[in-house]
């Protein structure tokens, strides 16, 4: 083969050039089309050239119409409904039959007795439908349909298959958790739970689903689906869900609901969970409108899983819930539960006077799981004014309408 090389080439030699490399393209091409040649020649004295054309023209000639089914894949009924199938082919049909699983292959025809329940369905054979129509599902009829069509001018049938699925209920389904801290269904604030429902025994399988009260649980996982290989028998649906448990899941609803085509109501099984935690942190507390020489009350409600101890301080002394002070000017209640761990504490004073405002109050919470000290300001002012601001946009000027709103106490 001829080199090149850097350097300038004049005319005389570009085209010498150029005559070189074509000489040597077809040389090589020549070589090329001989082997090409001589394995075409190798195939055809095999014979597998004409035995290969033959092969597919008679598979074209041979080859059975295609059968369009509706439903296709899976049928699910309920037990006793009415169910059609449709088998259709493009071409007027002599022969239509059907297998329904449990019964015996039978032929269809339009206008024919239906006293066993069955009959043809669509607008006839020479339209190239072959469909049925079962009046009452039977437990019997779970399992593979098959319609065979065949078309008048051939002798060989065409398939099409689809499962139909006779709707069974799932049992009530079963919801499960991971240990509480102290015990099965009692949990710690910040504890991770681990929940799961299940429901077996549906045909198929239920449609389960996980809430925290009306809150959805495990959206993130789809559900797990156990199918038994025979299609007779019944499947389990699972799902699963964690949760990093805070103190407002208290006194939730843990809730496993079971959906399925054969209930008429889902099913449900559901538990209640306890979660401990100790009394919430809140911001000073603020009472107004406190009258000199009248009786005054202050409320406190408390967030806190068991039961607190409270104990309180007005300016240093001491007074234990449910007794009074020294004075006895001060009373204190016993804890009222309102629910749901919330916890009412109530402060009687007989007669306010102005060193009651001026006095520092403080209430102490502690139960097992931690402790907060609350602590509560007295006004003989009026509560003061709240303010909500409306914004009102327009395409030349934005005005700003503030509200007042006087809360009466």
């Amino acid at each position: 083969m001829l080199q090149l090389r850097r350097g300038r080439v004049d005319l005389a030699s570009r085209v010498n050039l150029t005559r070189y490399l074509l000489r040597d393209l077809w040389a090589v091409s020549a070589k090329l089309l001989d082997q090409l040649r001589n394995a075409l020649r190798s195939w055809e004295d095999k014979g597998e050239g004409r035995r290969g054309v033959g092969n597919v023209r008679g598979d074209a000639a041979t080859r059975p119409p295609i059968v369009d089914i509706e439903p296709k894949g899976q049928a699910v009924v309920r037990l006793g409904d009415s169910l059609r199938i449709m088998c259709t082919m493009g071409s007027p049909l002599q022969i239509c039959r059907v297998e329904i699983h449990g019964e015996s292959s039978m032929i269809l025809r339009p206008n024919q007795s239906s006293d066993d329940g069955i009959e043809y369905y669509g607008e006839g054979t020479n339209k190239g439908q072959c469909g049925v129509h079962i009046f009452k599902v039977k437990e019997q009829h779970n399992g593979i349909f098959r319609c065979a069509l065949t078309p008048e001018d051939r002798r060989v049938e065409s398939n099409a298959s689809v499962n139909i699925v006779v709707a069974k209920p799932p049992n009530n389904p079963e919801l499960h958790t991971s240990l509480g801290h102290y015990g099965r269904y009692e949990y710690q604030k910040g504890q991770k739970l681990e929940i799961s429902c299940s429901a077996s025994g549906g045909r198929p399988a239920a449609n389960v689903s996980l809430y925290l009260d009306d809150e959805p649980l495990g959206n993130d996982e789809r559900p797990i689906i156990y199918e038994d290989s025979n299609m007779n028998e019944v499947s389990i649906a699972v799902q699963n869900a964690s949760r990093s448990l805070d103190w407002t899941d208290n006194s939730k609803t843990l809730r496993c609901i079971a959906n399925h085509i054969a209930l008429d109501k889902p099913k449900e099984s559901k538990m209640q969970l306890q979660v401990y935690y100790p009394p919430q942190p809140q911001p000073v507390i603020e009472h107004f409108g406190y009258v000199i020489g009248q009786k005054g009350t202050v409320n406190v409600t408390v967030y806190a899983n068991p039961r607190p101890r409270f104990l309180w301080r007005v300016n240093g002394e001491k007074i234990e819930e449910g007794r009074p002070d020294e004075s006895n000017r001060l009373e204190t209640s016993t804890a009222v539960e309102l629910g749901n761990g919330a916890w009412l504490v109530v402060l009687t004073i007989d007669s306010v006077q102005k060193s009651d405002t001026q006095k520092e109050y403080i209430l102490e919470a502690h139960n097992k799981e931690g402790a907060y000290e609350y602590r509560i300001v007295l006004s003989t002012s009026p509560e003061p004014a709240a303010t909500t601001t409306t914004t009102i946009t327009t395409t030349t000027t934005t005005t700003t309408i503030t509200t007042y709103i006087h809360h009466v106490t």
